[in-house]
């Protein structure tokens, strides 16, 4: 659990160092991020670490206790305080409590039982009060940037009506956003990879689950304070405060990028992509690059990169969106063609790619999953959904699926037959040779109880199960008859009859020849 930052404020520097010695502040949850001898000090410390805790004197030279508190309620409002004094008059507690101290003690009345009762309460104020505003910001975040006008985008991928447009959404904003209006952070983007969907209706279940998935995955990021977590669409978008000179700046970044990247894709069973900005920027900054990029990270969820990318870097890019279709009524069926057809397909694909074009991608992707069902007019077990690796993966299994049925079609495997009947005869293909084989076990494999697929086998095939896998077992015995020299007994077997007498009826039966009548005569 990440320890709550404590400041404390005394112009008295025998009281700091009592107060840094007097407890365990690492065992009770607290790190003391800085101490402070007058009030102006204090709150500089207070805008630069944003501690969850401040611990003041009331009477300082210059700036006094509570004028620090007046100021600092001003900026962070949610910061637990409590006032520390050797003075007990009644006025000062009064307003102290006025301007929200959340506990008040006496510098003669302090002990180590004491203070630590009262750090161990206010320990669990603040984690619990974390929880709350960190809740209600997320939201208010979260409505913030769903909320963001995208205009119609040039080639550019920049939009120039948003850049320029007023922020009138942040202006509307009220609550723990309005406090957030001057504070600077780097933010990171998260994402994983898009899934390739036949089930539009499905993507907005999919981009919960993993939009939450990475929220999971940040919560075990304890090397560095994360300030902010939101969401827009399927990207997680995290505020952090880097602390840093000009020169450190690089460097920290590049380094807090790398081990957020491999976090979350040591951890995710799909790739991840991670975007961050290279410099600070305030919430309306932000919001307004992002919108400018929104296009961009789309198509990067889709195919991740195999590393950190500065937004910067995405500005430079040119994203059209195009929505174009793929001629797929074009394509010639005849397996003679395949390298044409290839080349076709991988022109298309290629220059959607060029141009970071996702809709016509996600448009070919569907269109090519139906296309190839019609050419083998059934349903193909097509994976839903699907996820590539890189644009290189989505080709090469778009080039495999389609020269698979092809080749099937030249064959002869026209799979006219539904997927349950194709399984089947599939499964028989592969286990005639299996004299247990039965239809029992072949509706099991295609999943359907026996009875149905039985009716479903004869309407598709015209024939029943048992007479289609007889079939198949005479056929395989009369090439082996013809083209090899085994034995009778031993061809029956591996067309999967146990007695070779009984084969031989069925061969004559279904042949109206005796198996010896196939036999290959030797070469003299």
């Amino acid at each position: 659990m990440e320890p709550i930052s404590v400041i404390i404020a005394d112009d008295d520097r025998l009281v700091l160092q009592d107060l840094k010695q007097l407890v365990d502040w690492k065992q009770l949850g607290f790190c003391i991020a800085a101490t402070a001898k007058n009030g102006e000090q204090a709150l500089k410390y207070v805008k630069k670490y944003q501690p969850g805790l401040l611990i003041t004197d009331i009477i300082m030279p210059g700036m006094s206790g509570l004028e620090l508190i007046l100021k600092v309620r001003e900026a962070s409002p949610d910061i637990q305080i409590m006032i520390i004094s050797s003075y007990d008059e009644f006025d000062y507690a009064k307003k102290a409590i006025k301007l929200g101290v959340s506990d008040y003690i006496l510098k003669n009345e302090i002990t180590a039982a004491s203070f630590t009762e009262k750090l161990i309460a206010l320990a669990a104020s603040i984690r619990e009060s974390s929880k709350i505003n960190g809740a209600v910001l997320s939201q208010e975040l979260n409505a913030y940037f769903a909320g963001s006008a995208e205009s119609e985008l040039n080639s550019t991928g920049f939009d120039a009506v948003s850049a320029a447009a007023p922020d009138t959404a942040f202006d509307a904003a009220s609550g723990n956003l309005k406090y957030l209006e001057k504070e600077r952070y780097y933010f990171f983007i998260l994402g994983q990879s898009t899934p390739f969907l036949l089930d539009v209706t499905r993507s907005n279940e999919l981009f919960t689950s993993s939009v939450n998935y990475l929220i999971s995955l940040t919560r075990q990021i304890d090397s560095f304070p994360i300030s902010l977590v939101f969401t827009n669409e399927k990207f997680v978008l995290l505020g952090i405060r880097i602390e840093s000179s000009s020169t450190e700046r690089s460097f920290l970044l590049s380094s807090i990028s790398r081990r957020i990247f491999t976090l979350i894709n040591g951890r995710s069973p799909r790739p991840c992509m991670l975007v961050y900005t290279g410099c600070r920027q305030t919430i309306r900054e932000f919001r307004k690059l992002y919108t400018q990029v929104l296009p961009i990270l789309r198509f990067y969820s889709m195919f991740c990169p195999g590393q950190p990318v500065p937004i910067e870097e995405l500005k430079q890019k040119h994203c059209i969106q195009a929505g174009r279709q793929f001629p797929f009524q074009h394509l010639d069926s005849s397996p003679d063609n395949l390298e044409k057809n290839i080349m076709e397909i991988k022109t298309f694909l290629v220059s959607c790619n060029d141009a970071l074009d996702l809709p016509s991608i996600m448009n070919f992707y569907i269109g090519f999953c139906r296309h190839m069902e019609t050419l083998r007019e059934c349903s193909l077990d097509f994976l839903d959904p699907n996820y590539f690796i890189s644009f290189e993966d989505m080709l090469k299994w778009i080039f495999n699926t389609y020269e698979k049925c092809l080749v099937a079609l030249r064959d002869g495997k026209s799979a006219r037959y539904s997927l349950p009947v194709k399984n089947s005869i599939d499964y028989m293909e592969k286990n005639y040779s299996d004299y247990t084989l039965n239809a029992e076990m072949i509706s099991e494999h295609a999943a359907l109880s026996s009875g149905r697929l039985g009716v479903l086998f004869k309407q598709e095939t015209q024939q029943t199960i048992n007479e289609y896998l007889t079939h198949l077992r005479i056929s395989h015995a009369i090439w082996l008859l013809a083209n090899t020299n085994l034995k009778i007994y031993e061809i029956s077997e591996k067309c999967g009859y146990r007695s070779s007498q009984y084969f031989s009826q069925v061969f004559y039966q279904h042949t109206g020849r005796r198996p010896i009548d196939y036999r290959k005569l030797p070469s003299k």
